[in-house]
């Protein structure tokens, strides 16, 4: 025990208490943010938050960090609240870098399915890609966070010599495509499917969507937007 008179009523600087205080602060950080998130998840989600090494990952950096409380508070009395949430930040930092690498690789798999399955639909359905781009105006949304910065397209169904034979070509297309537009870009002009870009998998999805409509009559293809 501290002798009488070393530290004021409610502190310590017991290295044992230090040590205990900070493995608890280290292994809190590591779990709490994932027991919120499994709490937050539906039924039909199978997530495996807690993998068997992910408790051996919690108990080293409860142990690091109570090492690390041991040495900044070495023979410094403090409150065991004070303490506590002093470590917290330490693994604050190693648990925020973890969660973007993971973060990272996920979306990355996700794009890499998402090719693939691109690459199946464009093959079966014969959707290829024109290489004239078309200017998108305006400027693309500020977005925070990890994401794809993946090129946008729009399905064109028809290319016209003219204005007014893009709008006879849209007219009939609308018989069996309503949202079929006529629309120019510079000296070209289009019948396209939508006017709104969209990313490569919905823009392919909607032009299978369209030649199975229209049985093969029209042959779209996706026309990358500039921005």
């Amino acid at each position: 025990m501290e002798a009488a008179g070393t530290a004021p009523a409610g502190t310590t600087a017991r290295p044992q208490v230090k040590l205990a205080v900070g493995v608890l602060a280290g292994v809190s950080a590591v779990l709490l943010p994932r027991v919120l998130a499994l709490s937050a998840q539906g039924d039909a989600a199978r997530l495996v938050f807690f993998p068997a090494p992910y408790f051996y990952l919690a108990a080293g950096v409860g142990i690091f960090v109570g090492l690390v409380m041991m040495m900044f508070e070495y023979q410094v009395p403090a409150r065991p609240r004070d303490t506590f949430m002093a470590a917290l930040g330490i693994p604050a930092i190693i648990t925020g870098a973890l969660g973007t690498a993971s973060a990272a690789d996920g979306v990355a798999r996700a794009e890499r399915e998402a090719a693939q399955l691109r690459e199946l639909v464009a093959r079966d359905y014969g959707i290829g890609k024109a290489g004239e781009p078309i200017a998108q105006a305006g400027e693309a949304p500020v977005r925070f966070g990890i994401g794809v910065d993946a090129p946008q397209f729009i399905v064109v169904l028809q290319k016209a010599v003219s204005a007014e034979d893009a709008q006879r070509a849209q007219q009939d297309l609308r018989r069996q495509l309503p949202g079929a537009q006529a629309i120019g870009s510079g000296q070209s002009y289009f019948v396209v499917l939508d006017a709104s870009p969209a990313g490569e998998t919905a823009a392919l999805l909607a032009a299978a969507r369209a030649k199975s409509l229209t049985h093969g009559a029209v042959q779209p293809v996706l026309v990358e937007v500039k921005r």
